[in-house]
């Protein structure tokens, strides 16, 4: 309160000062534009709302820290969107930048909702990615918004290769109970597969190839299974991500 009195007395002198100019001016007749101009300064002091009401600085404040919090925002996305641009793509792919909204992650279901829809051009099937990293696929889009199955949905197949040049399926399990594994199925076995391969998308399945997946973390293959079957990790844990990109193939 003492500060605040403070900072009043130097503006109560200012005006002090201004009054009796006024005064002493219609007194000898000043001309009127020297006059007019003070006046109309003194209105809009009159008319400051955050001199007449200390509630105002609050809102001022409040308004200031939404400022700040839109700068952050468009920094973190400026930042995210020349990492996306410089992940070693192909030029004809284009990045549209999706805002995640909300995670749903069940035994039944692992999906994601993003803040972009066909508005902004986004289709059904459609890549989403991280860098250079498949974060799963657009299962359906209204105008505004996009549901995305992530890649340890149950009903998701998608066709890979690892380094070594092993071909098979990684497929989503809620046997798995992690939505940072998946499973690779389908390798034949006269193929080479062991723990550490790198897992990308092969494109025999109509998506991009090389998009990166993951990692073989464990062989589960039974002597008697006619197809080897490893657990891959992810490379990025799809619930710590609040922006990704959806991948228009020109």
């Amino acid at each position: 309160m003492n500060r605040q009195r403070i900072q009043i007395i130097p503006l109560f002198l200012f005006l002090s000062v201004v009054c009796g100019f006024l005064i002493f001016s219609d007194s000898h007749r000043i001309t009127n534009p020297v006059r007019s101009t003070i006046e109309r300064y003194l209105l809009k002091i009159r008319g400051n709302p955050a001199l007449e009401n200390n509630s105002s600085l609050d809102e001022l404040r409040s308004k200031i820290i939404s400022v700040e919090q839109e700068r952050d925002l468009l920094s973190d996305e400026n930042r995210d969107l020349r990492k996306q641009l410089q992940a070693p793509l192909p030029p004809t792919y284009n990045f549209i930048p999706s805002i995640v909204i909300s995670k749903q992650i069940e035994e039944s279901r692992a999906e994601m909702l993003v803040a972009a829809g066909s508005d902004e051009g986004i289709e059904a099937d459609m890549p989403v990615v991280s860098e250079q990293i498949l974060i799963g696929l657009v299962s359906e889009t209204t105008p505004r918004l996009s549901h995305i199955k992530l890649l340890s949905d149950p009903e998701k197949k998608i066709a890979v290769k690892t380094d070594k040049g092993a071909q098979g399926l990684v497929m989503g399990s809620p046997e798995l109970g992690d939505v940072t594994k998946v499973y690779l199925d389908r390798v034949l076995q006269s193929e080479s597969l062991s723990v550490g391969d790198r897992v990308s998308t092969s494109g025999e399945d109509g998506l991009p190839p090389n998009l990166l997946i993951g990692e073989v973390s464990e062989i589960i293959t039974q002597s008697r299974d006619p197809f080897q079957k490893a657990v891959v990790k992810l490379t990025i844990d799809p619930t710590v991500l609040k922006r990704v990109f959806v991948v228009r193939v020109e």
